[in-house]
């Protein structure tokens, strides 16, 4: 439990912060149930925001758009090849 409420204050998530970790002697395991039960909610409201804004990014193209893309990163790959090439590795004695 404190492992869990450290790291969750550490990245300022705003999550768990009115729990109060009682002493080993006066823990229940109703209160540790009560703890799972809300790491569950957040760790599945953190997941589903996630999988959200990983959705976001997608792009897709029509196939006109990739032969374009496609096209200007070999020409990115023909600029940069001659400049790889030069490079040597000296080696120090």
């Amino acid at each position: 439990m404190r492992q869990t409420s450290a790291a969750a204050a550490e990245l300022q998530l705003g999550i768990l912060q009115d729990i109060e970790i009682p002493s080993a002697e006066n823990m229940k395991t109703s209160r540790y149930q009560d703890f799972l039960g809300q790491v569950d909610y957040y760790r599945t409201t953190l997941q589903i925001r996630h999988a959200r804004r990983a959705q976001g990014y997608i792009v897709r193209f029509d196939a006109k758009t990739k032969r374009i893309v496609t096209h200007h990163l070999e020409q990115v790959r023909e600029c940069s090849s001659p400049v790889q090439s030069s490079w040597t590795i000296q080696k120090y004695t």
